[in-house]
């Protein structure tokens, strides 16, 4: 596979997130990793790859599917971790540079995309910015941490630095806990935050959905645009909801089927 790690693991049948919001749950639950060879197997790819060594690899994976969930990536240590969780969802997905334009997404004909989060605030010399015109794809989009900071600033809003930074373990108060991206979830949720900067204003045709004692903004919902922005980190083990919330943008907003297996890939490419 022309130099190109692949590493899966197949964990016994159980249920996981997907039947207990009572969706068609995969039959396995798949955890993998693909990476470009780099000083060590170990070794993260740049920032910005798609996980596939070649096109011709990347070309073969969304074959096996017809659906896509972009990632664009914004420079976050946990980039790599969102595309397991989407994957282990059984939903085709690769990492992108930030840089995309959204006529390069229509092209690549994705269904949903990630923003994810990054070491940089909006306002930095040389910080990564997104394409506005992503969100006017009428397609959803989910916005975590520095992803929902951009987002939201590229639309008008407004973001500053927190007076208390945020890090580690906080208590989320969900305001809407009958919006999608909450579904299955407590009112009150333990969740991963690692920000120093927060959205201090939203467009006019967002809304907040979610607080913390320090971020009145903790997680904002655009209808118009179909955006949903995170602050915190639904990605980690760390945020206690079992998994629901990425599971309810794949599903119940996305509506993706969760027709792809890494075993369909592993098959076709040896």
């Amino acid at each position: 596979m022309s130099g190109t790690w692949l590493l899966y693991t197949m964990l016994s049948t159980r249920e996981n997130s997907v039947s207990k919001l009572g969706l068609n749950p995969p039959s396995k639950r798949v955890v993998f990793t693909i990476c470009t060879p780099t000083k060590s197997p170990h070794s993260e790819p740049v920032n910005g790859s798609s996980n596939f060594e070649t096109r011709e690899e990347a070309s073969l994976a969304s074959e096996i599917s017809n659906e896509f969930c972009a990632i664009l990536d914004f420079g976050s240590q946990y980039s790599q971790l969102i595309a397991r969780r989407v994957r282990e969802n059984r939903v085709y997905c690769e990492i992108l540079p930030c840089s995309i334009t959204a006529r390069e997404l229509q092209e690549k004909g994705v269904r949903g995309v990630i923003l994810s989060g990054g070491p940089c605030g909006v306002y930095d010399e040389n910080a990564p910015q997104l394409d506005p015109e992503i969100l006017g794809m009428d397609l959803p989009v989910l916005g975590i941490c520095y992803g929902m900071q951009v987002a939201c600033q590229s639309t008008g809003g407004a973001v500053t630095p927190s007076t208390e930074r945020e890090y580690g373990d906080t208590t989320l108060l969900i305001d809407q806990s009958d919006n999608p991206i909450f579904y299955g979830c407590d009112e009150k949720l333990q969740v991963w935050m690692s920000h120093g900067d927060r959205v201090n204003e939203i467009p006019d045709s967002f809304c907040a959905i979610a607080h913390t004692e320090n971020t009145p903004l903790a997680a904002v919902f655009d209808p118009t645009s179909q955006f949903w922005g995170l602050q915190f980190h639904p990605e980690v083990t760390h945020t206690q909801d079992d998994g629901k919330i990425l599971n309810n943008f794949l599903y119940r907003i996305c509506r993706f089927t969760g027709d792809w297996e890494i075993q369909d890939y592993v098959t076709r490419s040896v």
